[in-house]
């Protein structure tokens, strides 16, 4: 079969009905950028680990592609349509490369929100950073989502802004549909603004972005992308101590490790506590027993002579 036609007759229906939309554009346009131009007229059985090294090389292939192309292989080869994985023999495959996403202090996102008084996406960028939310989900929050008496805000759309329309899509997990506490903080900013439909109005999302960044850039305000808020959220209270357990359940999180591998980064001063973590609980009597050898205090050698 050629790598055209299982794309279009199976794969592509297969994403269609297990993935979001935005993770469907994602892969036509890997498929659209990197794999067609070198694959579209290819047969399945004839890509071979040394042709994908090449394609690596030639096309400039980044870990995101790769890792779209072999789940791609991956159902090919479930499907028994080829008899091998030729992913899993890759000599030289794209550096993963550690995400290591720009964040906000606490006090930069109160610089932000305080910036943006008076702006219309003003109630979004507070709930974003007291909240932590998804960009789609502070975009698909609505004045009916929260309940001032119970304390509570119900999590349980997102916007996106995908082949120029806008999606409304449900929860990205089911853990992602969740109800959180409304902290004090927020409810005094967001409060006296309560009305109804979208917090953003009748903004789009991509309208939203954009006068998110042009707002910042014009005000001189602490900028990170609005998604990255979450992460500045995430790693804020990490460096506060809170259990990581609670944060990525506050987050809505499958797995905790999701949290720890794309939503925390450790600050440099943390990372110095450990320096003298090692010796802290060392008593100074034991001191000199842990010099090495050579620097101990030989004791004095006396020697008797008979005459």
């Amino acid at each position: 079969m050629l790598m055209r036609d299982y794309y279009n007759d199976i794969y592509l229906p297969r994403c269609k009905e297990r993935l979001r939309v935005v993770t469907q554009a994602s892969y036509e346009c890997a498929w659209r950028l990197y794999i067609e131009p070198h694959m579209a007229d290819m047969e399945l059985r004839d890509i071979t680990p040394r042709f994908l090294d090449k394609w690596i090389k030639d096309a400039d292939v980044h870990a995101n592609v790769w890792r779209q192309f072999k789940a791609m292989i991956r159902v090919a080869y479930k499907y028994e349509l080829i008899d091998r994985d030729p992913c899993d023999r890759v000599l030289n495959p794209p550096p993963k490369g550690k995400p290591q996403p720009p964040t906000l202090s606490k006090y930069e996102m109160e610089r932000l929100m305080d910036g943006f008084v008076g702006h219309v996406l003003y109630a979004n960028v507070c709930c974003s950073c007291h909240l932590g939310l998804r960009r789609e989900e502070s975009f698909g929050l609505e004045w009916e989502d929260f309940d001032w008496e119970d304390g509570t805000v119900h999590i349980q759309r997102g916007v996106q802004y995908v082949w120029g329309e806008e999606q409304v899509v449900p929860p990205k997990t089911p853990l992602s549909d969740r109800r959180l506490p409304i902290p004090p903080e927020l409810k005094d900013r967001i409060y006296p603004l309560r009305g109804t439909g979208r917090l953003m109005g009748e903004l789009n999302a991509m309208q939203a972005a954009n006068r998110y960044r042009y707002h910042c850039k014009h005000k001189g305000l602490p900028f990170v992308p609005m998604s990255n808020l979450r992460t500045s959220w995430a790693t804020h209270m990490v460096n506060s101590g809170y259990p990581i357990t609670l944060i990525s359940r506050w987050m809505g999180h499958a797995d905790v490790e999701t949290t720890v591998r794309w939503y925390t980064k450790p600050r440099e001063e943390d990372l110095l506590e450990l320096v003298g973590a090692w010796g802290a609980g060392q008593p100074k009597r034991r001191a000199a027993s842990l010099r090495p050898k050579q620097d101990r205090p030989r004791p004095k050698l006396r020697i008797r002579v008979e005459t």
